[in-house]
């Protein structure tokens, strides 16, 4: 996974910022007590490496509540999944997880995002032909295309089949009156046979 962006409220001097935007490379400038540290901290917060304490909270400014902390710090990142990550879980290309602590609470996680309530509608493409085929028909739908057969690519250990034909055999790239370099071939392996074996 990669942090493609995040947001946070009430953490230290970030009162509210939303969609700060993180790439490779990442450069923080500013003055000092400009918030570069408390940026920091925040992303080691959303990481779970922070334990968030009273002074990483926003102090409040509001008339009444002036000098209170905030009830309420969360961090939040958007996160890009490549191809094998999606694979092996039934998640979407981007992912929103949130670490949220309100006060007098222990800090959790939460994820943004949708899942059928019915658990055996969770993680479709890890299931085979028949299971689906089942599930089609408990639920009374109908395919939208067919089925197609996929072609993986070859593997390098994967010993490739051998072009040469065999003895006495035509060789199919040929046109229909045969190689005469594959029946020659053919020819001198049953002579020099004939010649080598007992008598």
């Amino acid at each position: 996974m990669h942090l493609i962006r995040f947001s946070a409220c009430g953490f230290r001097s970030l009162t509210h910022v939303q969609d700060i935007p993180v790439s490779s490379p990442t450069i923080l400038a500013g003055r000092n007590d400009g918030g570069k540290s408390a940026v920091l901290a925040a992303l080691a917060f959303l990481l779970g490496e922070h334990r968030l304490t009273d002074e990483d909270r926003t102090y409040q400014q509001d008339e009444g509540v002036k000098g209170q902390c905030c009830a309420e710090t969360w961090v939040e990142g958007v996160f890009r999944l490549d191809i094998v990550e999606q694979a092996a879980a039934p998640l979407p290309a981007e992912l929103r997880i949130r670490r949220r602590s309100r006060a007098g609470e222990a800090a959790c996680w939460e994820f943004f995002g949708s899942q059928p309530a019915d658990s055996r509608l969770q993680g479709l493409g890890r299931l085979m032909k028949k299971d689906l085929t089942e599930l089609v028909a408990e639920f009374g739908l109908a395919p939208s295309g067919t089925l197609r057969k996929t072609c993986w690519p070859r593997s390098p250990h994967t010993p490739r089949p051998s072009r040469r034909p065999s003895s006495g055999s035509r060789c199919r790239r040929t046109s229909r009156h045969g190689c005469r370099g594959c029946w020659r071939s053919a020819a001198r392996t049953r002579a020099r046979t004939t010649r080598c074996a007992p008598r």
